[in-house]
């Protein structure tokens, strides 16, 4: 998996396969895969809301629209 391209918004492209390319919405950076993993399964369940992630009322990381960093 390759993010092929990164707006400072909230959308990106994913690259996943030789023919498939994604548009993904940023929520969060994350500088380790513990904490991304950790947030989006507290995410999945219910605990959190994309709402809390992005607004940095939950999970770790670092604001996705604030960030001029590639992933």
């Amino acid at each position: 998996m390759d993010i092929i391209r990164k707006s400072p918004e909230k959308y990106g492209l994913m690259k996943v396969g030789k023919n498939v390319v994604l548009i993904v919405r940023l929520l969060r950076e994350y500088d380790n895969i513990k904490e991304a993993s950790d947030d989006l399964a507290r995410l999945l369940v219910g605990e959190i809301t994309e709402d809390q992630l992005v607004s940095g009322q939950a999970g770790g990381g670092k604001l996705a629209v604030n960030s001029d960093q590639k992933l």
